[in-house]
C-alpha cells in the first residue's frame, strides 16, 4: 500500500511538472514543443519534478505527521505545511535552475531568447499555488479519513452495544428466567392471593424496564435503582428470610448515567452463584455515591456455575468501556464486591434518547 502511494506520488509530481514546462514554454515562444523533438528537456523537468515530489512527501508524511499532525491543530499544521512545503519547492528550483541552468538553456530551440527573471517570477508564482493546492487537497484528505474512521469506529460500537445489550436481554426472557417467576406466582395464588396481583405486577414493570431500554446504551441512576428496588421486592417474596437487599444511595448518585440492567445482573449473579437459606441468608448490598456504585454479597459459592457468572460480570464490564476508561473493580476474600465507576455522561444520553 506503502509503495502504490509513493508511486502515485512521484507520477502525478512528473505530471504537474511537465505541466508546468509547457505552460513556460508556451507563455516565452508562442507554442508548446513536441517532447519527441526536445526529450531530454521534458526529462530534466520530469526529474526535477519527481525530487521536487519526493521532497513534499517524506516532508509532509515523515516530518509534520510527527511533529505537527492534523489532529494536534488544524490551523497551525495548514499554516506549517503551507510555509515548509513553499520553502521546500522554491529552494528545490532555485538550486536545480543554477546547477542546471546552462544546460537547459542549451536545450532549448536555436535563437531562443529566454527572460530569466520572467521565467523564475513565473515558477515561485505556480510554485506557490501548486503548493497551496497540494496544502488543501492533503486536509481534505484527512478531513475525509478521518470522519470515515469516525463513522466506522461509531458504527462498530454500536453493533457491539447492540450484542452486549441483545445478551442482558436473552437472560432476562430466558425460559429458565420465565419460569422462575411463573412458578413464583402460582404458587402464591393458592396462598396469598394479594401478592400474587402485587408479584404480577412487579414483573410487569420490569419487563417493561427490559423492552423500553433495550436500544439505550445509558439510562439515569435513579431510573437503573427503581427497578433494581423492584427486582429486589420480587426477590424478597421468592426467597423471603433466606434473602436480605439493602440499597444506600446519596442524591449526587442519582445523577449520572448507567449502562441499563447492571445492577440486575450483578444482583441476579449473586443470586444464582451462591447457595443460601433463612439460617444462612445471601446478604446483598447497593451503596452507591458520585465517584462508584458498589455491589456486595457474602460468599457462599455454587462453583457448578462459575462460568455463567464470568459471562454475566464481563457483559458489564465491556458496555462500561465503551464510555470510560476506567476499569471495574472486582474483589473476592470474604465477600464479593463490584465496584462500578460513576458515569457523567448527559449528552450522550440526550443523543440516544
Amino acid at each position: 500500500m506503502q509503495m502504490l502511494k509513493r508511486a502515485a506520488v512521484l507520477i502525478i509530481s512528473i505530471l504537474i511538472g511537465l505541466v508546468i514546462l509547457a505552460y513556460l514554454l508556451f507563455s516565452q515562444i508562442g507554442f508548446i514543443p513536441k517532447p519527441n523533438e526536445y526529450p531530454l528537456l521534458y526529462a530534466v523537468a520530469a526529474g526535477i519534478s519527481a525530487i521536487v515530489g519526493a521532497a513534499l512527501h517524506l516532508a509532509n508524511h515523515w516530518l509534520l505527521n510527527r511533529v505537527i499532525p492534523w489532529h494536534g491543530g488544524v490551523f497551525f499544521r495548514f499554516l506549517s505545511q503551507l510555509f515548509l512545503d513553499f520553502l521546500i519547492v522554491s529552494g528545490l528550483t532555485l538550486l536545480c535552475f543554477w546547477l542546471l541552468n546552462d544546460y537547459v538553456l542549451a536545450l532549448l530551440p536555436q535563437g531562443l531568447n529566454v527572460d530569466v527573471f520572467e521565467v523564475l517570477a513565473r515558477l515561485f508564482i505556480l510554485a506557490l499555488l501548486t503548493v497551496a493546492t497540494y496544502t488543501i487537497v492533503d486536509f481534505a484528505l484527512y478531513s475525509f479519513n478521518s470522519y470515515s474512521q469516525e463513522q466506522v469506529k461509531a458504527i462498530t460500537q454500536r453493533r457491539e452495544q447492540l450484542e452486549l445489550q441483545f445478551e442482558a436481554l436473552k437472560s432476562q426472557l430466558s425460559p429458565h428466567y420465565l419460569f422462575n417467576n411463573l412458578n413464583t406466582v402460582y404458587s402464591l395464588i393458592h396462598t396469598n392471593t394479594t401478592q400474587a396481583e402485587e408479584y404480577i405486577r412487579m414483573l410487569v414493570q420490569t419487563y417493561q424496564y427490559i423492552l423500553a431500554t433495550n436500544d439505550v446504551k445509558l439510562v439515569p441512576f435513579s431510573r437503573e435503582v427503581s427497578f433494581a428496588e423492584v427486582y429486589c421486592k420480587m426477590l424478597a417474596v421468592r426467597f423471603g428470610n433466606a434473602i436480605a437487599i439493602s440499597v444506600s444511595v446519596d442524591s449526587a448518585a442519582l445523577q449520572t448515567l448507567i449502562p441499563p440492567l447492571s445492577l440486575q445482573i450483578l444482583i441476579e449473579n449473586a443470586v444464582k452463584h451462591n447457595s443460601f437459606s433463612s439460617d444462612n441468608p445471601l446478604h446483598v448490598s447497593i451503596v452507591a455515591n458520585e465517584y462508584n456504585v458498589t455491589v456486595t454479597n457474602n460468599l457462599s459459592p455454587v462453583q457448578a456455575k462459575a462460568d455463567s457468572f464470568r459471562i454475566g460480570l464481563d457483559n458489564v464490564r465491556r458496555r462500561y468501556a465503551q464510555f470510560t476508561s476506567r476499569s471495574i473493580v472486582v474483589q473476592a476474600s470474604k465477600q464479593f464486591v463490584v465496584k462500578l465507576p460513576v458515569l457523567h455522561l448527559q449528552n450522550s444520553y440526550r443523543n440516544e434518547r
